[in-house]
């Protein structure tokens, strides 16, 4: 059902981009800067943000492909970091190309860690997130379409690339109700994560100086693939591992919400609200303890975060 529904409306933008009969964006609807290159029907945006974002992420792995109940788990939550963001667009005779680029700095969160035994007890352990980063690329390619003169929609295809390095300190052990502090606990997880998407744009111009917009991407065909470090495990000799996800089982969501008005000629001032959803599953964990080398099933990796920036657009 998912591959149906996927190929429909892969369908139905390739038809919308590529048909000759599409309805063009006439000049009699849309209002644009007098410049040279305006007379091809060409215009540009450039695009600086700044916002506070912050991200949940887990990752889980399970004892057996028949047994899919977990066996341990890290979960990093209420994740904080500053993001900067740029972003430009190009627009030809309706045609878009956008790129963005983003990056983030980790300034804090929680990590909680968990190890599920046979006896059904489990061990804990806790730390703090104490930096490292986060950064993303984003590609997308469409065509607008305006409806009326105050209603635009713009159907797109796009790629996302997405990483997150998070660095944790200052843990304790919880095992039997017993708390142990961990010294020396300096450790790194590391997730990067890719997809292709489709999509549509959409904007509401109700006045000249003003547009409420907004933005829904899919993604499907998801890869996660991270890598760990555990400095403490192996009597702190450490451990390395490696997981990768099954890209079939894998797929997000992305949306934004803004509102923009234009504060003098063709510089806009915006406020914007992003909400990015990523899963991952199956796969494999390998890893290297000491001289063990282990491979157990990759259970599940889930990615959730929530932007809210402040964006200022000048438009060629």
């Amino acid at each position: 059902m998912i591959k149906k529904s996927i190929h429909s409306l892969c369908t139905f933008f390739a038809l919308s981009l590529f048909s000759p009969f599409s309805p063009q964006l006439s000049s009699e609807t849309t209002e644009k800067p007098q410049k040279q290159y305006y007379e091809m029907g060409a215009h540009g945006e450039f695009e600086v943000m700044q916002g506070y974002r912050q991200d949940d992420l887990n990752s889980s792995i399970s004892k057996h492909k028949k047994d899919p109940k977990r066996t341990s788990k890290v979960s990093f939550r209420d994740v904080r970091i500053y993001q900067t963001r740029i972003a430009s667009k190009f627009t030809m005779n309706d045609y878009f190309l956008k790129i963005g680029l983003g990056y983030g700095d980790i300034r804090s969160g929680h990590v909680h860690g968990t190890q599920f035994k046979k006896s059904d007890k489990k061990e804990t352990d806790r730390a703090k997130v104490r930096g490292s980063y986060t950064a993303d690329a984003k590609l997308s390619w469409g065509k607008n379409f305006a409806i009326d003169s105050t209603i635009t929609l713009s159907p797109l295809v796009g790629y996302l690339w997405e990483i997150e390095k998070l660095r944790f300190k200052n843990g304790k052990q919880i095992k039997d109700g017993h708390s142990k502090r961990l010294h020396d606990l300096n450790s790194t997880y590391k997730a990067r994560w890719n997809a292709p998407f489709i999509g549509l744009d959409a904007s509401y111009d109700p006045l000249k100086q003003l547009s409420i917009y907004g933005e829904y991407n899919f993604l499907f065909a998801l890869k996660d693939h991270a890598h760990g470090f555990w400095n403490l495990r192996n009597n702190r000799h450490g451990m390395h591992f490696e997981q990768r996800s099954s890209r079939s089982k894998g797929f997000g969501h992305i949306g934004l919400a803004g509102i923009g008005y234009e504060w003098i000629d063709n510089l806009w001032l915006k406020l914007e609200y992003q909400f990015l959803w990523l899963e991952a599953k199956g796969g494999k964990t390998r890893g290297k303890e000491h001289h063990h080398k282990f491979s157990t099933p990759f259970h599940k990796s889930r990615l959730m975060s929530q932007e809210v920036r402040l964006c200022v657009e000048y438009a060629m």
